[in-house]
């Protein structure tokens, strides 16, 4: 999840934080002797949910979120807790960052495990298009642009997408292993994709997110 997230090899500030914490841990020799899987994964859940609530959720920085001991996770019971500054990106469009769609796919899984792999999708795409074709009406932007109407796909898949509609989507993309968990949450809902579903996803997805 925070590879394909930051697949950058400069910034790598979650590869910083687990050599961090393996060095703090462990000396070389107890690594692979004492290191659980499972006290790993808890590591880097936690981190995700530095990433998410600490630094997209407050806008604090990324190294002086790695180097606070204890973190306390916000419990918001509402989107109307959640801050201003988290609600409005997760609005923003093709600017929502990669690491959230990342999150949520792996947030997903673990309520549901199925054979799902990450791979490097890069491609932040409406799935109810943006400039529909004849015929069908555009949606307000707060709904166009939310959450709730995107997902994650690959640059490779990217012209395949385009300003089809949603039916259209299930049929090119439907069949394809691997897809982004949201992407077929998405898929279900193919021939009724409107305001209404849109609106009901987002809140769902939001709920994922902040891990209610």
């Amino acid at each position: 999840m925070f590879h394909v997230s930051h697949p950058s090899r400069i910034y790598k500030n979650w590869l910083y934080a687990v050599l961090r914490w393996l060095y703090a841990k462990f000396t070389p020799n107890q690594i692979e002797i004492e290191l659980k899987e499972k006290d790993y994964i808890t590591f880097l859940e936690d981190l995700s949910d530095r990433y998410y609530f600490g630094h997209y959720g407050n806008g604090d920085d990324f190294f002086d979120l790695i180097n606070q001991e204890e973190f306390a996770r916000p419990n918001y019971q509402s989107r109307e807790e959640m801050p201003t500054s988290l609600q409005d990106m997760l609005k923003s469009g093709t600017a929502i960052p990669n690491f959230i769609f990342n999150r949520l796919d792996y947030l997903l899984w673990q309520k549901e495990p199925k054979n799902f792999r990450f791979t490097f999708r890069s491609s932040v795409e409406h799935f109810y298009p943006q400039t529909p074709p004849e015929k069908n009406e555009r949606l307000p932007n707060d709904i166009l642009h939310c959450l709730g109407n995107l997902c994650l796909i690959s640059q490779s898949h990217n012209s395949r997408f385009t300003n089809n509609m949603p039916k259209a989507k299930l049929a090119n993309f439907g069949h394809i292993e691997h897809n982004s968990l949201k992407l077929e949450v998405m898929m279900k809902e193919a021939d009724t994709w409107g305001i209404e579903s849109i609106e009901k996803h987002h809140d769902e997805m939001v709920k994922v997110l902040n891990k209610q």
